[in-house]
């Protein structure tokens, strides 16, 4: 159990250890001023020509839901356009959206995340949740032409259309079968309530009537079966679909604003004191 004097020695050492460290540094500081300055003025120098030439960029997100593949496989697919995009391959990357050159230049990022901002492609989960595709770059016209042409580039995958196509053909086949069973299934419900409308109570006649909500109730699962199969259908028609689309801001975003100063001279600062301290150190050594 912690006593009292434990705590007070504790406090004590800590206390110490503070003073000391505050004193090792002020001292490098103090010694070695040349390292300090030099290296505060080569990081703010850094940070100030990174912020005066950055370009503002415009940045927006839309969602999409999927009933095809996977999060992974689409986030894959998403970061190859994100690596066309960085390296400038605008050529390329317009053939891939089928989107003017012009429009392509204009793109800086394209990038695909979950709904807690884990990256697409690092998402081996299972989970059906929407995606959030981001894009930024230096226009806002592109937000436009990237809404419909994302979802075509994702949708447009051969192994998904080859696997779409099979199973496209499965439903059909079952809705055929489906719909030739509720043909006979409504056959013998009329066969049913026309012998009991005619027959006279006996035995039979009951266990019959006993039988004919059975037989809606199968009915009604065929039914069901089917309307499921006609929606499985229309989902595999369009894989990748926009629950909201982009909204482009008027104005663009810029990093060169009094945030980004004030972190720039802060580490500048930080830089500056850790240069002087480690000189100190390893000048004893």
């Amino acid at each position: 159990m912690i006593n009292a004097d434990d705590t007070r020695d504790f406090l004590k050492s800590f206390t110490s250890f503070i003073s000391n460290t505050i004193g090792y540094i002020l001292t490098a500081i103090k010694r070695h001023w040349v390292v300090t300055i030099t290296t505060f003025i080569l990081i703010a120098g850094i940070g100030s020509y990174y912020l005066s030439t950055s370009t503002p960029y415009y940045k927006a997100t839309m969602v999409c839901e999927f009933t095809a593949m996977s999060k992974k496989t689409y986030g894959e697919m998403l970061l190859q356009l994100d690596v066309l995009a960085r390296s400038h391959s605008y050529t390329t990357l317009a053939k891939t959206l089928n989107i003017p050159e012009i429009d392509a230049k204009a793109i800086q990022s394209i990038e695909g995340n979950n709904i807690t901002g884990t990256p697409l492609y690092d998402d081996f989960t299972g989970d059906q949740g929407p995606m959030y595709i981001t894009a930024k770059g230096t226009s806002n016209k592109i937000f436009q032409d990237l809404e419909q042409a994302i979802p075509k580039y994702l949708a447009a995958s051969p192994f998904r259309i080859k696997r779409n196509n099979m199973e496209r053909e499965q439903q059909t086949q079952k809705i055929q079968y489906l719909n030739a069973d509720l043909i006979s299934l409504d056959s013998v419900i009329l066969a049913y309530t026309t012998f009991i409308k005619h027959a006279e109570i006996a035995v039979d006649s009951v266990n019959l009537l006993t039988k004919v909500p059975q037989l809606f109730e199968l009915k009604s699962e065929m039914e069901e079966k089917l309307q499921k199969a006609k929606w499985r259908i229309r989902e595999l028609e369009q894989p990748v679909e926009v629950l909201y689309g982009f909204v482009a801001p008027d104005k663009p975003l810029t990093n060169n604003n009094g945030r980004a100063w004030v972190i720039l001279l802060l580490t500048a600062m930080g830089c500056s004191v850790a240069a002087a301290a480690f000189y100190r150190l390893f000048s004893k050594l």
